[in-house]
């Protein structure tokens, strides 16, 4: 029997943090994920991050503490 469709599957990886190799960890994540959960990538499958995860490799994010910061600058704290 042929089955078709789309399948997505959440992958669980490691924190990323700025200069982090993403090519590396995407394979690794890959390869264990696939011997742990018995599946298989095929011809014509995609696989995507968020930019989330590639903004914090690249180092391009801001902090919560840097948000507030700016927000507090443009209100009037009366």
């Amino acid at each position: 029997m042929k089955l078709e469709g789309t399948i997505a599957r959440g992958l669980k990886g490691p924190i990323i943090k700025k200069g982090d190799d993403l090519k590396r960890i995407i394979v690794d994540v890959l390869k264990e994920n696939i011997k742990a959960n018995n599946f298989s990538l095929q011809e014509k499958d995609v696989v995507c991050i968020t930019e989330a995860v590639a903004a914090k490799a690249q180092g391009n994010f801001v902090t919560i503490k840097e948000v507030a910061d700016d927000i507090n600058t443009k209100f009037d704290k009366t």
